[in-house]
């Protein structure tokens, strides 16, 4: 006996697949509505080959699809709600029928062109995602990923390019002869030549896109690229680039820092050591009783890298 799931219970296919009917009647439209739109799509061209597979070849496939299956079946249930076990559960119905569907048309979000319909639903997504998380969606950027270390690698890969981008702008401008300023935490405008690498490596991420806009504005693009490519760590590697920063800034400041919920999911050291920044740059900060962030352990910790000047990469909470 079977009972018919309400509220949003009702976006699951559910422990005992509640909502089967319904899956199985959109899953099914989803793949009749592909096939009709190949079929229909320039009906004049001519078939490849021809449309019967060779027989042997339609068993050998309907066999392993069903050894696939049966395999599945002794995966793990997240789906239940006897397993709790891991940070995996059930998608929602529209997660599944939108794979399944998108599936079939094999977009490739790599560049608009190949992609017109999905690489616009994923800005929309990425859109909500901002203004969810209290970001101004006009003001935000982001891409869907393959999974939550992938989505961790990005994080920190762009925290750490956006925290040294101040150093590559004010090398550049120097170089090219551009007067180029920053706004300071404090308010204050003061020009690159003036800072020091411990200011630079300080200076909020909006100010550094702003400073950057306004050092395009000056050179020509494809000048100011190359200009920022000979003082990009992305671009020389962490080997010429601390000779470079021990060249323009005489004494090297201790290693940056990555602080880090001691909850944190262990890809963030794994991400730490691809990156180079190094594992052991990776600080774990205290959780409270509710395994949340200790704000006071957090802001000792943050006056004590203030004090040795040794810079903050990245704050991750959970």
């Amino acid at each position: 006996m079977t009972t018919q799931r309400q509220g949003p219970a009702r976006w699951f296919l559910g422990p005992a697949a509640e909502q089967a009917s319904e899956f199985e009647s959109l899953a099914a439209g989803a793949i009749r509505d592909h096939i009709a739109w190949r079929r229909a799509y320039h009906p004049e061209d001519c078939a490849p080959g021809s449309p019967d597979a060779p027989a042997d070849t339609t068993t050998q496939l309907a066999q392993e699809f069903g050894a696939l299956l049966t395999a599945l079946k002794r995966d793990v249930p997240f789906f239940s709600d006897r397993y709790l076990g891991h940070m995996l559960g059930e998608q929602t119905l529209a997660a599944q029928l939108g794979y399944l569907a998108t599936m079939l048309y094999n977009p490739n979000n790599v560049a608009a062109e190949v992609s017109p319909v999905t690489s616009r639903l994923e800005m929309e997504v990425s859109e909500q995602l901002a203004e969810m998380v209290g970001y101004l969606p006009q003001q935000a950027w982001g891409h869907l990923t393959s999974g939550g270390t992938v989505a961790n690698f990005e994080a920190l890969w762009i925290a750490r390019s956006v925290r040294y981008h101040a150093v590559a702008l004010a090398l550049a401008a120097a170089e090219r002869g551009v007067t180029l300023a920053f706004v300071l935490p404090n308010g204050s405008r003061v020009d690159a030549r003036d800072l020091s690498l411990w200011s630079l490596l300080n200076i909020e991420p909006s100010a550094v896109l702003d400073a950057d806009r306004e050092f395009h504005r000056a050179l020509p693009d494809a000048e100011a690229s190359a200009a920022l490519q000979a003082h990009s760590l992305a671009a020389i590697g962490y080997q010429d680039y601390t000779t470079q920063l021990a060249r323009a800034y005489g004494d090297a400041l201790p290693a940056g820092v990555v602080l880090v919920a001691s909850t944190g999911h262990y890809s963030w050291e794994k991400i730490t050591r691809a990156l180079g920044i190094g594992g052991r740059c990776m600080r774990a900060v205290p959780v409270d009783a509710h395994a949340r962030m200790d704000p006071d352990a957090l802001w000792e910790m943050l006056q004590e890298c203030a004090r040795t000047r040794t810079a903050v990469l990245a704050v991750v909470s959970v």
